[in-house]
């Protein structure tokens, strides 16, 4: 477990070195979905080699034996809380309100866009394209809208290979300006 969790860091930690992890480079999906399996699984492994350490504890009163398991334990701890804090700053930082995937295309090249969505104040369309078997995709179009309560956005494949983003009826969207908005009430 605790060669796993190395090389789980090693990855995490060259991964920004081998790929470009701005904002207009993120990982495909797949490979999200597998860094968040990886956060939860490596949490797991703490939370198991505790409870294997608390029955080697009452079955086991060697000291040697507790000492090593206990080294052990935390030597994992360390692994699994470097590993934690590398995925976190990764993904620059804390994820709530991180975009979220709302659909993909496929090109008739074999390349894929990926559509993110982000509604905090506003709503940011962002589409990210790979090439077939990639680890990562770079932005390619990023459009602002003033909400997010339509339809998710298609993706239509330009003539040139750029994507654009058309709305349920085939009608390109456009970018929207936000309406500034105020924590105090305006009177009439």
């Amino acid at each position: 477990m605790i060669g796993v969790t190395a090389l789980v860091v090693l990855f995490v930690v060259a991964g920004p070195r081998l790929f470009d992890t701005s904002a207009e480079v993120r990982f495909v999906p797949a490979v999200e979905r597998g860094e968040t399996f990886l956060e939860l699984a490596l949490f797991a492994s703490v939370v198991w080699l505790a409870i294997a350490l608390a029955r080697r504890v009452g079955l086991v009163h060697r000291r040697r034996m507790i000492g090593r398991a206990v080294l052990l334990t935390f030597a994992q701890l360390g692994l699994v809380l470097s590993a934690e804090v590398a995925i976190f700053y990764s993904h620059g930082g804390f994820r709530l309100f991180e975009p979220h995937l709302v659909r993909s295309s496929t090109a008739p090249d074999g390349r894929v866009a990926h559509v993110y969505a982000n509604g905090f104040f506003g709503c940011d369309y962002e589409v990210y394209v790979a090439s077939p078997f990639a680890l990562t995709m770079r932005r390619s179009l990023k459009l602002t809208r003033e909400t997010c309560s339509e339809p998710a956005p298609r993706v239509m494949w330009e003539a040139d290979g750029s994507p654009q983003l058309v709305d349920e009826h085939g009608a390109r969207l456009e970018p929207q300006q936000l309406r500034p908005w105020s924590l105090v009430p305006s009177g009439c």
